[in-house]
This record gives structure tokens, sequence and C-alpha cells, in this order.
């Protein structure tokens, strides 16, 4: 482990800074890890099955807790859903029995705060934590991994420059993303006093913040540090983007373990997923930000990319069955505990009048969604007009299927003229039968 050329390290929570470049002065980090397992049974009593303790107090070995299962206490309630949640210290939480993954298993999941990082201190620490986390034992699925390059010198490029090119414009996000970047600052004329940027929407399954955390602990703990400045590049990926990074990012402890004095590898791969998100240009009066030239300073920062190749791993999956996916796994016994109560019947009303009464929320970025899928499947695309005649048959419902879904008084039909509607649309739909008919011939 190698240590930074300051009197005074920064004080509050820095992730794992095991990885410090001594000739520049930077530190190279996971400051968030969060996974999922369903290898943890459950009893009918809601709590882990004893087949299933081992796992778990190997889990906390891991962790680097000192106590085992039964020396911890289960509390009731827990974030996202979970029946119970274990304070393994601070830090670190394990949130047990809830809701199902795409196996049908009931998920377990651990999350480990930048705090709970630190305790994480060596390489070896982590290599042996995501070893088992990429095992069949645990067979986890990582859903959101942080990483942070801390730059406590400035020497490539310093606070001021970088919030002053991100706000005269110069500067390329990877992607197309909508939102616009957010700030959070005290002072436009004195970035010391605080400053944070957001480059992607909070929804997004990565993200990039940059900020001055010198100021933050300095605010927190009415401390300073003798370090000319301390930014973050924090890089935040979620879900799919989190299981690729956590198995690049064990590649390059697989590196590490031959050779733990040069910590080359983590720090390329920090630095090339860094420069994946985020470009910095020169200033230049060119409209044209295809012919703006690179910043050198930044390039300098980044440092050389040729060790490891950067992995965005993007899904190519249809929106559709993403979406399909998602509901699926989140709202399957909604539905179910739907049919246990009222019926069949009435679950299908219910959902066809959903879909209509939503049914001009459609853009035309849908109707593309919905023609790529019917492609995937071999099926004819469909022309917009024979969507919305497609839709207008969810319009049908009998006087009888109408008070099956009064009855319940569950607010189906929002329209208080619901009756003289659907007459409506009966008559219409008769009038366009023949057509429908011959659509579905095809």
């Amino acid at each position: 482990m190698q240590i930074a050329n300051f009197q005074n390290p920064p004080y509050c929570n820095t992730g794992v800074q095991y990885t410090i470049s001594p000739h520049l002065d930077k530190s190279y980090s996971i400051d968030w890890l969060r996974f999922t397992t369903g290898k943890i049974k459950y009893g009918t009593d809601g709590e882990p099955t004893n087949t299933s303790i081992p796992l778990i107090n190997k889990l906390l070995t891991l962790l680097k807790s000192y106590y085992n299962y039964f020396d911890l206490e289960l509390v009731p309630g827990g974030l996202y859903g979970y029946r119970y949640r274990m304070y393994v210290s601070e830090g670190v939480t394990i949130y047990f029995n809830g809701s199902l993954n795409k196996k049908g298993e009931v998920t377990t999941m651990v999350e480990i705060t930048g705090t709970g990082c630190d305790k994480l201190s060596t390489i070896e620490d982590w290599f042996e934590l995501m070893s088992y986390i990429l095992s069949d034992e645990i067979d986890a699925n990582t859903t959101r991994i942080d990483l942070a390059i801390d730059d406590f010198y400035g020497k490539e490029i310093n606070s001021h420059y970088f919030f002053d090119l991100i706000k005269k414009g110069f500067y390329k996000r990877s992607g197309s993303p909508r939102s616009k970047i957010e700030w959070i600052i005290n002072d436009w004329k004195n970035y010391d006093e605080g400053c944070t940027v957001n480059f992607y929407a909070k929804t997004s399954d990565l993200q990039l913040c940059v900020y001055n955390k010198k100021a933050e602990v300095k605010a927190k703990k009415d401390k300073d540090t003798d370090t000319p400045q301390w930014m973050r590049y924090e890089m935040r990926f979620f879900d799919n983007q989190a299981q690729a990074q956590i198995r690049s990012f064990y590649n390059c402890l697989l590196n590490e373990k031959f050779n733990l004095s040069s910590c080359s590898s983590i720090a390329s791969f920090l630095s090339s997923a860094l420069y994946d998100l985020l470009k910095l240009y020169i200033p230049s009066n060119d409209k044209h930000k295809d012919r703006w030239e690179e910043n050198p300073s930044w390039l300098k920062f980044i440092g050389e990319l040729t060790q490891i190749q950067f992995d965005r791993n993007k899904s190519k999956k249809n929106s559709i069955l993403k979406t399909k996916e998602y509901f699926e796994n989140n709202y399957a016994k909604f539905l179910l505990k739907m049919y246990l109560v009222f019926g069949k019947k009435f679950l299908m009303l219910w959902l066809l009048d959903f879909m209509f009464v939503k049914r001009d929320s459609l853009e035309a970025k849908d109707f593309i969604s919905i023609n790529d899928l019917r492609h995937d499947l071999d099926l004819e695309s469909l022309k917009s007009d024979d969507i919305f005649l497609e839709i207008s048959r969810l319009e049908v419902i009998s006087s009888e299927d109408i008070n099956e879904l009064k009855k319940y008084n569950l607010n189906c039909i929002g329209n208080s003229d619901a009756a003289e509607s659907i007459t409506k649309a009966l008559e219409k739909y008769e009038e366009e039968y023949g057509k429908i008919n011959k659509w579905n011939s095809n």
C-alpha cells in the first residue's frame, strides 16, 4: 500500500485508497458496492434457513466482520421492500427476504457504502470479495458500483480550470444524454466554497459526479487538509452497467495480485472509464464541436489508456423486452393478488381498460420500438393507423363487463360517462370490423 506525499491525509471517507500514485498524487478507489443473491433460502417465518447460515457467515468474513450471523441482530424492515436488515458494521448492511430475481429466487442484498469500503483496505481484501461475488457459490448480481478518482494536487488540471471549462461548455459527454448538467454551487466566483457537477440524469444507469471534496470535508468535519485541492471524479454504474464493471475491475485485481507495487491496471481502468464518460476540449470559437481539439491537460490527467480497454457493455435489448422483464420481476405478486381476490375476468377487463385509457401516451418513438421488436420476431410491421385500430378494440366492453368493474369500486373506468363512451366505441368497432378482420387475415 503506497502512501501519499502530504502531511495530513484527507479526513472523511474516501473509499479505498490503496492505489495512490506518488508522482501524480491521485488515488483510485471503489466507493460504493451493492449486490444481490438468490442463494440464501428462507423459511415460513421469512428468516434465513439454518442451511443458509454457513453461506451468510462466509459473506460476513469477507466483509471484515468480527461476528457471525447469530451474533448480529436481525431487524424488521429495510430498504427496497426487504423484510429484514442486519447492520454488519458502519457502512455495511445486509437486507434479507426481498423480491424475486429472474430465476424466481427470493433475493438478499448487500450494500457497502463509502464508509464500509474503507474496511476493505487492501487489494487482497477486494480480490477475495469479488472472487466470491462472481463465483457460482453465491451467483451474485451487482446492481451498483461507484468508482472514484481523487486528485489531491491538480498538477495536470486544477479544480478552477476544470469547472471553468464545464461552465463555458467545452466538454462532451458520451452517448446522447437528454438531461442538462446539474450545478450545485455556493459561489460562482469562488469554487473553493464548494462546487458539484452532475453530468447525467439521476435515473441513468451510469452517472458522473465531479465535486470539490475538500470543501465538503471542511464543511462537515470543520477540518482542512494540507493538500492544494481535493477533486473527486465519481463514476456510478447501475444494473447491467455495474455487472460489466465489476468483472473488469476483478480482472484488474487479478493483474495486481502479481504486481502489487504498480497498481497500473486499476489506474488505467478507472481513467479509461472517466475518459469514456467525459471529454474536455480547448476553448474555441468554432461552433462545430467535431472540430474542437481535445484538451492536452485533460489527456495528461487521464494518462495512457493502452493497458485496458474500457467496455461500457451497453444493453442492446429492445426497450419493450426490458420493461417486460422489469414488470414480471416487480409486479407479478401484485397481479397474483388481484387475480386471487377479484378473479380472472376482472383482472383481464381491468388491464384492457387501463391500456385503453393510456392509449394517448404512445409516441412516435414507441412505434419504432414496437416495429423493431416485431421485426426481430419475424412479424409484419405495423403502420400507425394499424396500431390505433388495434387499440380501439380494447374499448369493446359490454355493459355487463362495466358493471363487473364498477361493483368493486376501484375506479377502473375513470370516465363518468363510461357507458356512453363504450356505446360509441361499439358503433365505431362495427364500422371498422371488416378492416380489422382484413388486417388480421394478413
